[in-house]
C-alpha cells in the first residue's frame, strides 16, 4: 500500500488584470500572458510546482485557457484546466474540487518568482498541521493616515502564496464560509482557527 501524501497544485490564472491597464491601442493587458526571460508567469509557476507536486490544476479565464491547455500537453505530471468563478474564492473552490491530492498548494500565478524552497516549506507544514501559508514579517512602518498613529508591526505578517491545506477540510471550510475572502487562510481560519505560517520571501511579489 502506498501511504505517500499526494500533492495537487492549484495555479490561479483567472484574474482580470485590471490594474495593469491597457496598451497604446487601448487593449487591456493580461499580465499572465506577458513574457519574462522568454516565459509567461504561468510557465514559470508551472515549472516550479510540477517539480514538487503530483498534479496541477490550472484555474483560468477565457484569455488564459489556450495557454494553459497547451502547457498541459507537455507537462511531466497530469494537468487539469478549469474555469474560474466571479470571485477569487469561487475560483479556488473550482480548482480544489477538481483536485485529487491529499494536500492542495494554492498559488497566484502573478507571484511568478516564488521559490521551490518556499513551496516545499508550505507543503510540509500542511502535511504536518493541516495548513501552511507562506508569509513574511511586515518590514515597513504602517501608519493610519487619519490620525498619524503608527501600528505596532511586531506581530504583523504579509500573506503570500502558496497557501497549502488538507484538501477535504478546505472544501468543507469553503462550502461553509460566509462573507468575502481575499485569501484561503481567512477561509480556513473562519472554520478552524489560525493557520500555520511558513517562511515566504521578499522576492515573492505579485505582478501588478
Amino acid at each position: 500500500m502506498n501511504d505517500r501524501v499526494h500533492i495537487s497544485a492549484i495555479l490561479l490564472a483567472a484574474g482580470s488584470s485590471q490594474r495593469m491597464g491597457a496598451d497604446p491601442e487601448g487593449v487591456p493587458i493580461n499580465k499572465m500572458l506577458l513574457r519574462f526571460s522568454g516565459k509567461t508567469a504561468i510557465e514559470h509557476c508551472l515549472e516550479r510546482f510540477s517539480a514538487l507536486c503530483d498534479e496541477v490544476i490550472f484555474v483560468v479565464s477565457e484569455s488564459t485557457f489556450d495557454l494553459a491547455s497547451a502547457l498541459s500537453e507537455r507537462c511531466a505530471v497530469p494537468v487539469k484546466v478549469v474555469f474560474g468563478g466571479e470571485r477569487r474564492q469561487d475560483s479556488v473552490l473550482n480548482g480544489v474540487r477538481a483536485a485529487s491530492g491529499d494536500i492542495v498548494a494554492i498559488h497566484d500565478c502573478a507571484r511568478m518568482l516564488v521559490s521551490s524552497e518556499a513551496i516545499s516549506r508550505a507543503i510540509k507544514s500542511a502535511e504536518q498541521y493541516g495548513s501552511g501559508v507562506a508569509a513574511i514579517p511586515v518590514r515597513d512602518t504602517i501608519r493610519f493616515a487619519s490620525t498619524g498613529e503608527t501600528v505596532p508591526r511586531d506581530d504583523l505578517y504579509q500573506m503570500q502564496t502558496p497557501q497549502c491545506f488538507d484538501r477535504l477540510r478546505l472544501i468543507d471550510a469553503y462550502e461553509s464560509a460566509s462573507g468575502d475572502h481575499t485569501d484561503d487562510a481567512s477561509v480556513w481560519q473562519q472554520a478552524y482557527g489560525p493557520v500555520n505560517l511558513t517562511e515566504g520571501s521578499v522576492s515573492n511579489q505579485k505582478l501588478t
